[in-house]
């Protein structure tokens, strides 16, 4: 399948409507790419152009999509206790705002809002593909 820019705020609605919002979605494959290296001569370095997420999101109600985020800017992904909570999506905030993009997986997250137990990406580039 092809990959679809998430480049405009009308973009993401798309998606939003699409995926329903991720109403009773789950993440269900993480990938992450750091953009850190160690060159030939053993000399770390850092290229945040480099840096990506992929996740895996299975629906109870859509078909699965995968989401690339590149150029990462922060990330925080939260796993519960699998004895005591229920690891789902029920809402999610996606947007775009001072050129950069922003998901979470709860409609209460903000960017002002510090909670570490909601799991959120902020990045440059992000686009999607049906799977």
């Amino acid at each position: 399948m092809n990959w679809i820019e998430l480049k405009l705020q009308e973009n993401i609605n798309d998606l939003m409507d699409k995926f329903n919002e991720f109403h009773d979605s789950c993440i269900i494959e993480c990938s992450y790419i750091t953009g850190m290296y160690v060159d030939e001569k053993k000399k770390m370095g850092q290229d945040s152009k480099n840096s990506i997420i992929r996740l895996v999101f299975q629906s109870q109600i859509c078909d699965p999509i995968e989401i690339c985020f590149e150029s990462i800017k922060e990330i925080n992904i939260h796993t519960y206790d699998n004895y005591e909570y229920f690891n789902n999506i029920c809402d999610a905030t996606f947007f775009i705002e001072n050129g950069l993009i922003y998901w979470a997986n709860s409609s209460e997250w903000s960017i002002n809002k510090e909670n570490k137990e909601i799991s959120y990406i902020i990045c440059k580039k992000a686009k999607y593909r049906n799977i």
